[in-house]
């Protein structure tokens, strides 16, 4: 009886432990994106910065590489949500409005 406690506490133990390693693998990325206004249309085309060398590149979508286009910010925060972003600051700069956006990756 005791031995078979104890394997199951062993197993317990261990599968704790693979949890916990699993919460401290991933990792949080963050990014920052605004709108710029489209001549002529009430669309808008959304810049994001990663972080990368490259800042401000315009979203585009993956398969044809065309930016794409959004009827509003909120569209534009519901497709980033989509893909796993959450809102975490808005805040205004001159004109523009800055969105902090995060996502957690393993």
């Amino acid at each position: 009886m005791k031995k078979s406690f104890l394997l199951l506490l062993l197993f317990l133990t261990i599968g704790l432990t693979e949890d916990l390693r699993a919460q401290t693998t991933s990792k949080i990325i963050y990014c920052e994106i605004y709108s710029m206004d489209r001549s002529f249309s009430d669309k808008i085309k959304v810049r994001v910065d990663y972080g990368t060398e490259d800042r401000f590149m315009e979203l585009q979508d993956d398969l044809t590489r065309k930016s794409l286009i959004f009827n509003s910010m909120i569209d534009a925060l519901n497709y980033m949500a989509k893909l796993g972003w959450e809102l975490v600051q808005v805040y205004k700069e001159s004109e523009k409005t800055h969105y902090i956006l995060r996502k957690e990756i393993n």
